[in-house]
């Protein structure tokens, strides 16, 4: 049966009660119950007591959250050069409104050009663009290739001190390094900056209350960067023993990109990656012999949450693309709930030390806490009907 989704992102300001088939408030499923919200936050969840606005046919969770996109990727832009940039935001529109049709509503968007994720998250947040909540990096920093440079090539220590710092004043929540190579169609891992360029960012950004997701393929890069003192590790194939030990050790938090991940263990193709990558969970495959990208967490206890790794948001109805990321650990004997979690608390901790205290800032107002749903909470909510 197809799903619809139902979302609870503008609700208005006074108290409004609002009564579910089945709520999963995080941590328990609630049958027959209702949430009552005011002034955008959640007041409280559980029985139903008087009025109440019928959504009984809808089932409840907190909204989704991923850790690693790219909304202002598009695979096509026939805008003349000179305005290339400039047309970025209004092309990507349709990936924030369908990534917040997945059932995502918030985001953690890792690396743009010309400041457009920052564009598009002042936009949202005045409500004059819908899509979900975003915590942007800014310019992601790389190593110089040949004479193309832009404002976040930095080669050696100083320089990489100096683009964090642009990246903050430009308005960044979070700082993006790319320790490797890897990313699109490109399936290599060959470490790009140092350990002490790695260690400089991260030292940057944690003196200015940011924090710092590195980029790495392959077991060199993810070792650094875990050394260094990276706050996520994003994609991290092949990791050794010690790396996985160490990051245990620093909790640090790990992203696996599983759509791009598939794609270099040559189990997508690079058209299926653009396209969404199929659509049945079960494609979705169990650790390998010596994977060390897939089925670690619960082994580990990495702390982890769900990123896509997806650049061009092209499945309109792929509508539980983000739980269906811890699906296999689900089959490979993980409790049930996990993949949930990684889309919702787990995530949502990553997203509250984004905004450098212990509110996570989704939302206007308050301190507010994501993936689950005490009182207090921000209201972002999806529904899918059904029981």
């Amino acid at each position: 049966m197809r799903k619809h989704l139902m979302f609870l992102l503008a609700l208005p300001a006074w108290p409004a009660t609002y009564h579910f088939g089945a709520i999963w408030d995080g941590a328990k499923v609630w049958k027959d119950a209702c949430i009552t919200v005011e002034a955008g936050l959640i007041k409280s969840v559980g029985a139903c007591s008087g009025a109440s606005i019928d959504l009984s046919r809808y089932t409840a969770i907190p909204g989704l959250i991923d850790v690693h996109t790219h909304l202002t990727y598009v695979l096509e832009n026939r805008v003349s050069q000179a305005g290339r940039t400039a047309a970025v935001v209004y092309l990507a529109r349709d990936n924030a409104r369908k990534t917040l049709e997945t059932g995502v509503t918030t985001v953690r968007d890792l690396g743009a050009s010309g400041y457009t994720d920052i564009a598009m998250r002042d936009l949202i947040n005045q409500g004059r663009l819908p899509g979900p909540r975003m915590f942007v990096a800014g310019y992601g920093l790389s190593v110089p290739r040949g004479r193309n440079r832009s404002p976040g090539t930095a080669d050696g220590p100083d320089e990489v001190k100096r683009v964090v710092r642009e990246q903050v004043d430009a308005g960044a929540d979070v700082i993006k390094m790319y320790g490797s190579t890897g990313s699109g169609r490109d399936v290599s891992g060959t470490q790009t900056f140092t350990f002490e360029c790695m260690q400089a960012a991260c030292d940057t950004a944690h003196a200015l209350g940011k924090r710092i997701a590195i980029h790495s393929y392959g077991p060199d890069g993810a070792r650094d960067a875990v050394r260094a003192g990276t706050d996520s590790l994003e994609h991290a194939t092949d990791m050794d023993d010690a790396t996985i030990a160490e990051m245990v050790r620093r909790k640090t938090f790990y992203v696996p990109t599983v759509d791009h991940n598939r794609l270099l263990r040559g189990q997508l193709s690079p058209v299926e990656l653009s396209a969404g990558g199929g659509g049945r969970p079960e494609r979705l495959h169990p650790p390998q012999p010596g994977d060390r990208a897939q089925g670690l967490p619960r082994r580990c206890a990495i702390r982890d949450g769900v990123g896509r790794g997806l650049h061009d948001v092209r499945r309109e109805y792929a509508r539980a693309r983000v739980v269906r990321a811890g699906w296999h650990d689900t089959r490979a004997g993980a409790e049930s709930g996990h993949g949930e979690r990684r889309g919702t608390a787990g995530a949502g901790e990553i997203a509250r030390r984004d905004s450098g205290g212990d509110g996570c800032g989704c939302g206007r107002g308050g301190r507010r806490s994501v993936g689950r749903y005490p009182g207090g909470n921000s209201e972002g909510s999806v529904g899918h009907e059904g029981r």
